[in-house]
């Protein structure tokens, strides 16, 4: 060192980076803990909300899943309505049409004696009062309101019962049909009810009573009151002798006290039983049924007593009870035991019968009742063939090829639907007009119908009068063709065409009667061409085509073949280049004195004089 410098000494102490000190590390791991813990809250709160929301979309299918159950279930219930409102309209329109269409021909006749033009207004007035009352029941079953409307008032159970009686009496007293009522019972009972409704109910089971006996036979209808449970009630039973009972097949379960009944068998809702059920639990009552093929049916329904059990309904009004007719008919004087069919020892006087016509009808029909007053109808002026159901209608037509055919639609084994397509599809019936007479009105089997070749579809109830006309219209169209078609034959020219605007019409119309004409000219030539042959051909019998050309052309079948050979002959002849032997054998004939026997016989002269018998006649 030089001089007096001196040396300074610094010490430097380098400290720690407090990054690195263990209250940093220590503040680190802490931060670490607290960002782990954040992280992990936030997943949990996102697996929450995810959960919450898979919850709600499970809730919200579960709650999908109940109203299309409900919606399922209602849409059911929708079709059990509508399958009973078209049950009832079939089942009630065919005894309507029974009591109405006789009932209008007996009015409009001049002929009925005037001691029963009375009753027999009153009669047909009631039924045109139950054509009401069927409408009003279809009308109920198209509300939505499932819940029966009941305007209840105070009746005595005994005039409700005479009600029913008076307005049934004329169906029960024009059979063989003994009623016992006992209408000066001291059993009065007042009931609170719904009165047109349970006089439907007593009328439905008294009607269903008449059929159980087939209308001939013995009925028993009873007012009594019973407590049962400590409640009292008023019973109405309705009993019969017949054996058939009701008709046991898959269908609504009648209400009744009889388990093995209730739960091992099924009763056919025939003629409202569901309705008349519903109607009873309205009224807080039930129905019984009763079954033994030694003794019958018999049929109870239980009114309550009173009205405390109406209170806080709100399907319920209170009414003023109407007034009920108490003085019966002349013609109806019940007394106490049996009430039997009324005899009348006059002779009627009958009006004259239509003019027997030569025509068959065939009428297809599984109401036994309709069927008949039906063939009562048209057997005057018609000859009459019956068939019950389509299968044997079918049959039936085929073999005895009837001018016209009449049927129902709703028949068991084959419908009239079916039976039509057959019919009209089989070139040995299809020329056959056919009338559907039947209860279903709505439009898609009114088209259905039409469509399939039906020539008329009339609902019942009927017109008889608007019946009888159509009838008589397609009859007289029948005719007109068998005209047309006669004329067609001897238009036949040389080329085995037709001559005229009016017979190539009538080929056009039918077929069947264009192919047989072109298969016999086409076998003009051919000696061994006859009947046999041809019904080979055309793939049916002969005693089928005899009757199927006869009732088209009026010409039996070897009358038309020997016409249209004449014919060719004729124009042959007219050519002038062939010998009579030689014109012979063209048209068929190899026998050359019965040709010209057939000719003389058609023409009025020889062949070999034809020319000049037409040429003097053009002179002429």
């Amino acid at each position: 060192m030089e001089g007096n410098e001196q040396i300074t000494r610094l010490a430097i102490t380098v400290n720690q980076h407090w990054g690195t000190t263990g209250w940093a590390i220590a503040g680190y791991i802490l931060i670490g803990i607290i960002l782990f813990q954040l992280a992990r809250n936030y997943a949990n709160r996102k697996m929450l909300k995810h959960q919450i929301r898979k919850n709600e979309e499970v809730q919200l299918q579960e709650k999908l899943k109940e109203e299309t159950g409900i919606r399922k279930e209602k849409e059911e219930r929708i079709q059990i309505r509508n399958k009973i409102r078209d049950s009832l309209e079939h089942e009630l329109r065919s005894p309507l049409s029974l009591i109405t269409a006789p009932l209008k021909d007996m009015v409009s006749d001049p002929n009925l004696p005037k001691v029963f033009l009375p009753t027999t207004q009153i009669a047909y007035q009631s039924s045109i009062m139950l054509q009401n009352i069927c409408q009003q029941l279809f009308d109920l079953h198209q509300q939505e309101n499932d819940d029966l409307k009941l305007n209840i008032a105070s009746y005595s159970a005994r005039s409700i019962a005479d009600e029913v009686i008076r307005s049934s009496f004329e169906l029960l007293c024009s059979d063989s049909i003994k009623l016992h009522y006992d209408k000066d019972s001291e059993i009065a009972p007042e009931i609170w009810i719904d009165r047109q409704k349970i006089e439907f109910i007593l009328r439905n089971i008294l009607s269903n009573a008449c059929r159980h006996i087939s209308f001939a036979g013995s009925i028993w209808f009873t007012i009594d009151t019973s407590t049962i449970n400590g409640e009292n009630y008023c019973l109405f039973t309705i009993k019969d002798d017949g054996t058939q009972g009701i008709r046991e097949t898959p269908g609504s379960t009648l209400l009744t006290t009889d388990p093995e009944l209730s739960n091992h068998k099924r009763l056919h809702t025939e003629l409202g039983f569901e309705i008349m059920k519903q109607t009873a639990l309205a009224h807080q009552g039930s129905l019984t049924v009763k079954q033994e093929k030694s003794t019958g049916t018999e049929v109870t329904l239980f009114i309550p007593l009173g009205k405390e059990h109406f209170e806080k309904q709100e399907h319920v009004s209170f009414i003023e009870p109407e007034t009920i007719e108490k003085e019966y008919p002349a013609v109806f004087s019940p007394t106490k035991a049996q009430v039997e069919p009324i005899s009348n020892d006059q002779t009627d006087e009958t009006s004259e019968l239509s003019p027997r016509t030569p025509y068959k009808l065939l009428i297809i029909e599984d109401h036994i009742d309709c069927l008949l007053y039906l063939q009562t109808m048209f057997a005057p002026t018609y000859t009459v063939i019956t068939a019950e159901n389509g299968e044997k209608g079918l049959k039936l037509a085929r073999k005895e090829m009837p001018d016209l055919i009449i049927t129902d639609v709703v028949m068991p084994v084959m419908d009239g639907f079916e039976c039509c397509r057959l019919l009209k599809e089989d070139a040995k019936t299809c020329h056959i007009p056919i009338i559907m007479l039947t209860a279903l009105a709505n439009d898609t089997n009114i088209v259905k119908g039409l469509e399939l070749g039906a020539d008329y579809y009339m609902l019942k109830p009927f017109n008889p009068e608007i019946l009888r006309t159509k009838v008589k219209q397609l009859i007289k169209d029948i005719a007109s063709l068998k005209q047309r078609y006669s004329k067609i034959a001897p238009a036949l020219d040389g080329s085995g065409g037709l001559s005229d605007e009016e017979s190539r019409a009538a080929l056009t119309e039918n077929p069947f009667i264009a192919r047989m004409l072109l298969l016999v000219h086409d076998n003009l030539q051919n000696p061994d061409f006859n009947v046999k042959k041809l019904a080979e051909m055309l793939n049916m019998s002969q005693p089928t085509l005899y009757r199927k050309v006869k009732l088209l052309t009026n010409y039996t079948i070897i009358e038309l073949i020997r016409e249209v050979r004449l014919k060719y002959a004729a124009e042959l002849l007219r050519a002038r280049k062939y010998s009579v032997q030689e014109v012979s054998e063209m048209v068929g004939y190899n026998d050359t004195p019965t040709f010209r026997k057939h000719f003389v016989s058609f023409y009025g002269t020889t062949p070999s004089t034809f020319n000049q018998k037409e040429e003097t006649e053009d002179k002429k």
